[in-house]
């Protein structure tokens, strides 16, 4: 699995789609959202948030290829919710509006 086909890069801003574990260990599909700091002498990162965005499709079976797997699942949620971008930087907006 390549991330950077689940990563999107605007502005000054980085957004990646993962699969990972909520608090009580389910696994779902969650969206970091970072800002990058450029200076003459490097390039940074800086998480703003690390959000739970959906479920998982359970009819995706899992095999021994987790890559394979995860690749399946972030590839049905981005095929399935067509605005995740645009939905992703109207969220942005309105937490850096609450900050």
């Amino acid at each position: 699995m390549n991330p950077l086909d689940w990563t999107h890069i605007w502005d000054d801003y980085e957004m990646m789609m993962y699969v990972g574990k909520d608090d009580t260990g389910q696994e779902k599909i969650f969206m970091q959202v970072s800002r990058i700091i450029r200076t003459d002498q490097a390039t940074e990162q800086e998480i703003l948030y690390d959000r739970e965005i959906g479920f998982l499709n359970p009819d995706i079976i899992r095999g021994v290829d987790r890559d394979a797997w995860e690749e399946k699942q972030l590839r049905w949620f981005l095929e399935t919710h067509p605005d995740l971008v645009e939905r992703e930087k109207t969220f942005l907006k309105e937490w850096e509006k609450s900050r």
